[in-house]
């Protein structure tokens, strides 16, 4: 009997910069079974650091690649068209590689999947990583009604919507007013052998013996940098913990304002931008004390990548996210959401008493890796592949 035909899954994503959702993506293409499925990578933009860890077997196509710089895309720009000329690019990919199944994850790439997905009809696994009503109002353009009639047709139209929370998943179906058996949980995959070798590296850049605070994320209003910003003010000017030093992973378009809002308040020797960091696992194992002050969230990657790493953790109770990772509390300290001067105290109390929230981290250690292990997820998603590509081919 020869060997059935493997299923050929279409990832979809923006770029490979090193973002939650990019590596996600990464982790999905490292483990999925290549006895079973054949992926191939499309992106938007063919840039970021993810790209140099991307098997070798996994095809990669990038829209720009033939389009940046020429007279037609200037053309398309002036018409407003690009978004369309992708979508049928997309399409196009979706026809040359005999697509069984596309995967798409991030909003805006469930907007142009499910425009490529109706020009070549094929049934979509869309992932949604944020809170919808906040993304809507980032993205969002005039008229708005149409945008929103799009964005809910986009998700409405996929065979299965993935969050990767609970809390994200009723927000999802309220929001967009999805069936409840159309959007399941999907946790993120996280493989805990490999974040334990990077996390033996040397820290490229320590915090030489002073405090270290930690936050790693894209730099924009909603991952509450300003709220951390004014309770280390509070730390320094007020409490007289002057040896605190907040190292800063990542990059964004809030960047420059924040560098300005620390020049402006005297804590330059006090904050240290990091950038990008290819390997961010040493600054999670060497930090005294990890914080995620963010206003929105799916599932936090970082919350999860420090727990993984044993590092004490405090979180702002967000909507969704990191009251589910911490168990409500037990695995690390939830503050009010904007709320700079809870964020110092929490940050007070464990320089006083760093005994409490180390022994909830090592047992959070514990938790995210029965919860979130990769060989658990994987198998998840590779049998959702499998229901949705049946349920296709039968008419489902």
């Amino acid at each position: 009997m020869a060997d059935s035909p493997r299923t050929t899954v279409l990832f979809y994503i923006g770029s490979m910069e090193p973002g939650g959702a990019e590596r996600q993506v990464l982790t999905i293409l490292q483990h999925l079974d290549r006895s079973r499925f054949a992926p191939v990578l499309c992106l938007a933009h063919r840039r970021g650091v993810l790209l140099e860890q991307m098997p070798a077997d996994v095809p990669i196509e990038s829209f720009w690649d033939g389009f940046a710089g020429t007279a037609r895309s200037k053309l398309c720009h002036l018409l407003k068209v690009t978004r369309y000329v992708r979508c049928r690019w997309l399409a196009k990919c979706l026809r040359r590689h005999r697509a069984d199944v596309i995967y798409d994850r991030t909003y805006l790439a469930t907007l142009d999947a499910a425009a490529a997905a109706f020009l070549r009809p094929t049934p979509r696994i869309s992932a949604a990583v944020g809170d919808p009503r906040m993304q809507f109002e980032v993205y969002a353009r005039f008229p708005r009604w149409l945008w929103r009639w799009f964005s809910r047709r986009s998700y409405c139209t996929a065979a299965v919507v993935l969050a990767n929370s609970e809390g994200l998943r009723k927000q999802l179906i309220d929001y967009w007013q999805l069936p409840e058996d159309q959007v399941r949980t999907q946790p993120n995959a996280y493989d805990f052998e490999r974040i334990d070798a990077l996390a033996s590296a040397p820290v490229p850049t320590p915090s030489s013996g002073r405090y270290g605070l930690l936050t790693v994320g894209r730099m924009d209003e909603d991952k509450g940098h300003a709220d951390l910003l004014s309770a280390v003010e509070d730390l320094v000017k007020q409490r007289g913990q002057t040896d605190l030093l907040w190292q800063i992973i990542g990059t964004g378009p809030d960047e420059a304002k924040l560098k300005q809002a620390v020049a402006q308040r005297g804590l330059t020797a006090n904050v240290e931008f990091l950038g990008i960091q290819p390997n961010p696992f040493p600054y999670y194992r060497s930090a005294d004390l990890f914080c995620l002050p963010s206003r929105s969230e799916g599932l936090p990657n970082v919350l999860i990548e420090a727990l993984a790493c044993g590092t004490p953790v405090i979180a702002a109770d967000c909507p969704s996210g990191p009251r589910e990772i911490l168990a409500d509390g037990a695995y690390g300290q939830l503050v009010p959401v904007r709320n700079p001067t809870a964020l110092a105290e929490a940050i007070a109390r464990h320089r006083e008493s760093p005994g409490v929230l180390q022994a909830a981290a090592i047992a959070g250690r514990q938790s995210v890796r029965q919860r979130y292990a990769v060989e658990t997820v994987i198998a998840r998603l590779e049998s959702l592949i499998d229901e949705v590509v049946a349920r296709s081919q039968h008419g489902g």
